[in-house]
């Protein structure tokens, strides 16, 4: 287990610095926001030269966060996802990174929940099978108002993929503002089947 800064949290600087600030600040990782990836290879860096800067600062990149609104069915969404998931998976694999992060968001809000998992499935189980080609899995977070804002639900929903490649990101906030997720079910939850747990505050 190691202690990663979720670069969220210093979300207007850069990947390079996010790696240096984690690394003076003793962590021993960082979740990396997919767009600061996206900005680091637009700007001509590769996969191989973030590796050589985790490697410098004996860092690890634990968790890419993320490929959103993978709720989504329409085309351009679907198109979008697909790519996002060839290019955060091809430098996943690259860095030594083992998780995804994917997060359904509020498309399908007021259908049945059949519908919810049918739907979102739909997408999702693409994106699953790509990183599954590059050895690399994902984690679901559940959003408090989302569809999917539950343990119980988010649970659920992966045995429903019918994938292996897919875990839980226990955040607690979330958790706690979804109202439907008790503590004694997360102490319950196999943690074979966590992949990683954000601590952060919240008013």
């Amino acid at each position: 287990m190691k202690k990663s800064l979720h670069t969220k949290s210093i979300y207007r600087s850069n990947l390079a610095s996010d790696i240096r600030i984690a690394a003076e600040a003793g962590y021993q990782g960082v979740e990396m926001v997919g767009t600061k990836i996206m900005n680091y290879l637009d700007a001509g860096y590769t996969a191989q030269d973030c590796k050589q800067l985790l490697d410098q600062y004996n860092m690890k990149m634990c968790c890419i966060v993320d490929i959103a609104h993978v709720e989504r069915t329409d085309a351009e969404s679907v198109e979008r996802m697909q790519k996002e998931a060839h290019t955060f998976s091809a430098f996943a694999k690259e860095v030594g990174c083992p998780t995804i992060q994917l997060v359904p968001l509020c498309a399908h809000e007021g259908k049945s929940w059949d519908e919810v998992k049918r739907l979102t499935a739909s997408s999702v189980n693409r994106v699953l099978d790509i990183g599954k080609e590059y050895g690399i899995g994902f984690q679901l977070e559940p959003v408090a108002w989302s569809p999917i804002h539950s343990l119980s639900q988010s649970l659920e929903f992966i045995d429903y993929t019918g994938r292996d490649n897919l875990g839980m990101v226990i955040d607690f906030w979330h958790l706690w503002y979804g109202q439907e997720t008790t503590p004694d079910e997360v102490a319950a939850l196999d943690p074979k089947r966590i992949r990683n747990i954000p601590f952060c505050d919240g008013l």
